[in-house]
Parts: structure tokens; sequence; C-alpha cells
């Protein structure tokens, strides 16, 4: 009898060597290292459905077809329903089973009358959970729902993102066609006046081969910004699912960049870490993990089992008889070649790994934040310059044009000035759509929707 009992106790000493992790949290900032640019104090209730702050129903219309279509949403929900069922199945571990079996069979013997005999029995089987093991497994298995869950919305979350994201790429490529055709009509102008005076004597030929060429070269501009646009509305009837007519008349209509004048507006990081999925999700998984490294680690505690049967059986001229038993299972391993101590060490394994995957999407979030804070800041400066150089370019150009009609400046002076004025609308657009671009990583990156 002793060594059973010695054999537990060296059991249970192992299960306390099982690793344990030191979890303290690392330290949140108080505040953003970018504080200038953090835009206006919000709460996650003030960012919900931030997408219609942008003021564009069509964007709005686009985000509701994801959302409802897209085939990453549809597996995200499949996969807490995985999940469920899963839970499901390991509460049904605290139940007993219970199964029923009936069988007949009729017969004749030599020189005897036909006989009938049958049984009918059922069992039901029974492991108490003395230690938890179970218990913890079902602990496991219901934050596994909850991960799934915060996947789906992280899922949402970032496929919100990525339509707003390709529908101001698709505004942009718009924006620059339209400027780039208006820049094509100056050109074509200037170039009218040249031929005209080319034939009057006063330029040569070299002058008005020089004014043929800018034409060509804001035709082939225009063709990159329609392949950009083109490819954005490409990406975005796979978001959407939406057909390319359909989307084509959808976004027919000229709109400006979204989000142009839409103030940022941040949380601070102790509500960030609370608000965003993927780190809820991380937190979740490491729950999850730890309670399967205890239900693992309970494995080395004894089981007790308890089995029930009954039934009743009738034989050939015999009356039914009732039968019934019940047993109790108690069962121990005392020496399995460290197979039980291999799997706690795989379980703690991988609840350090979860810890340090928690860690990891800690640091990414402070880090995208900090990262869209900055972007819109310096995106914010950039375009407000860009506005300016892009009204002396103007200027300038409306000047030299009016000199060289005049005779007092060269063509050279016209060229460079419209090319000054091609470059500063291109480049603000670029800004424009960098700055609206960076409010929607700005928004994913706060974790609300």
């Amino acid at each position: 009898m002793i060594y059973p009992v010695l054999a537990l106790v060296m059991l249970v000493v192992l299960a306390n060597c099982a690793p344990v992790l030191d979890r303290h949290d690392d330290a949140v900032p108080e505040h953003w290292m970018q504080r200038s640019g953090a835009g206006t104090p919000a709460t996650a209730a003030m960012l919900r459905a931030w997408w219609q702050r942008f003021d564009d129903p069509v964007l709005v219309r686009l985000i509701e077809t994801a959302t409802a279509r897209n085939p990453d949403i549809g597996m995200a929900a499949a996969r807490i329903r995985e999940a469920r069922g899963l839970e499901t199945s390991t509460s049904a571990m605290l139940l007993p089973a219970i199964e029923h079996s009936a069988d007949g069979a009729r017969g004749q013997e030599a020189g005897a009358s036909p006989a009938t005999s049958w049984t009918a029995q059922g069992s039901a089987n029974f492991e108490v959970d003395l230690f938890g093991k179970t218990r913890r497994a079902v602990d496991a298995a219901s934050a596994g729902i909850a991960a799934a869950e915060q996947d789906h919305d992280w899922v949402r979350l970032s496929l919100v993102s990525e339509v707003a994201r390709n529908y101001i790429d698709y505004r942009a490529g718009a924006t620059q066609v339209r400027l780039a055709e208006r820049n094509l009509t100056s050109q074509k102008r200037t170039l009218e006046h040249v031929r005209s005076q080319e034939k009057a004597g006063l330029l040569g030929s070299f002058d008005a081969e020089r004014a043929a060429r800018e034409p060509h070269l804001s035709a082939a501009r225009m063709a990159e910004y329609r392949r950009q646009q083109e490819l954005a509305l490409l990406r975005l009837a796979t978001l959407t699912t939406l057909g390319g007519d359909e989307l084509t008349v959808m976004t027919a209509t000229a709109r400006n960049i979204p989000g142009l004048d839409l103030a940022p507006a941040s949380l601070a990081p102790a509500a960030v870490l609370a608000a965003r999925p993927d780190v809820r999700a991380a937190s979740l998984r490491l729950m999850q993990r730890t309670a399967l490294t205890e239900s693992e680690a309970a494995s080395v505690f004894p089981s007790l089992g308890v089995t029930a049967i009954f039934g009743v059986t009738s034989a050939a001229l015999l009356d039914p008889l009732q039968l019934w038993s019940v047993t109790g299972r108690l069962a121990a391993s005392v020496l399995d070649f460290g197979r039980i101590e291999g799997r706690i060490d795989a379980a703690a394994a991988r609840e350090a790994e979860a810890y340090e995957a928690w860690r990891k999407s800690v640091l990414g979030a402070l880090e995208d934040v900090e990262a869209a804070l900055t972007s819109v800041g310096r995106a914010k400066e950039q375009r407000q310059a860009l506005q300016r150089a892009r009204g002396h370019a103007n200027r300038a150009l409306a000047l030299a044009e009016r000199r060289f009609k005049a005779g007092e400046s060269s063509l050279l002076d016209v060229f460079d000035s419209q090319r000054q004025v091609i470059e500063a609308d291109s480049a603000l657009t670029s800004a424009e759509a960098l700055y609206a671009g960076s409010i929607v990583a700005l928004y994913l990156a706060l974790g609300v929707y």
C-alpha cells in the first residue's frame, strides 16, 4: 500500500515543479510621444462608426457592403462557431455519458417450440472532476470563444480601414486625372499660341517642338493616374465583392478626397489597449493557454470514475430478469517515464509563447498609434506647405503667360512655370491622400469602430 501513496506524493511534487510565468504587465505610458499631433481627446463611444465622419455616402455604402459580404468576415464568423462547438464538447465532459443498447433473437432448437430472447441494457459512465482538470479545460474553451470573437472584430475593423484607404486612393487618382486634364488644356492653349507665332515668324521650330512635347508628357502622367485609380477600384471590387460596372456607377460622381477637413481624435494609451480587439484576443489566448497548462498539470492526480450498468434480459422459458451494477474506479499513473511531465512542459511552453504574443500585441498597438499620430501631424504640415507652394506656382504661371504674350519673357519661362504648377498640384493631391489615409490608420490603431 505504501508504494502507490509514495508514487502519488512524487507526482504531486512533480506537478508543483511546472514552470509558472511571471506576468508583470509592461508599463503603459501615460501620454503619447507625439503629443503635439495627438488630436482632440475622445472616448471610444465618440469614435464608433468613425467612417461616417468622413461625410461621404459612397464610402459608407462600400463599407456596409464589404462587412456584409467579404469572405474574411465569413471565415472569422465560422471560427467563432468552431470555438463554440469545441466548448460545448468540452463542457459535456462534466456530465455522465449514457449509452443504451438492445438486442433480440428468435430461434428453434430440435424438437422444441420456437423461442424468443431479448436484452435491453444501459450504462452511465462519469468521471469525477476532483482536481479541476476538466473545469480548466472548459475555461480554456470559453476563452477560445471570446478570443475568436475578438478576432472577428479585428478582421472587421481591418476590413473597414482597408476599404477606406483604397477609396481614398481611388478619389486621389480621380483628382490627379482632373488636374492633369486641366493642365493638358492649358498646355494645348499654349501650343496653339506658339503655332500662331511660328507662322508669323516670331518663334522658331525649336520652340514649337518644345511646346508640342508638353501635352504628351501630361498625357503620359494622366495614363499613370488612371492606372492607379483603376487598381484602387479593382481592390474595392475584391473587398466588397461588387462587380466592376456596379462600382463604376456608384463612384461616378466626382468627389474630393474624403476626410480632408476631419480633425484627428485620440485615446489615452491605456484606453487604446483596452479597446484594441487584437490586444484583447492575445490576452484571452494567454488565459486559454494558462487554463490548459493547469488542466494538463492536473493529470498527475488520480482520476475517479463511476460506472453504472442496468438492464433487463429475457431468455427462453425464463421470466425477465432485471440486472444492475455500480462500480467505481480509482486510477493513477505510478511510472510513465516522463509522459505527463513532457505534456506539462509543452503546455507551459505554449503558455509562455502566448504571453510573449500578448506583449508583442501591446507593443505593436502602441507603435501603431505613435506612427499614425506622427503621420497625421507631418502630413498636415506637408499639406499646408504645399497649398502655399501651389498658390505661388499658379500666380507665377499667370505672370509668365502674360509676360510671354507681351514679349517680355521667353517661352522657357512659361514651360517652367507650367511644370511647377503640375508638380505642385500632384504633390498636394498626394499629401492630401496621405493625410486622409493617416487618419484612417489612426482610427485603425485606436481599435474602435
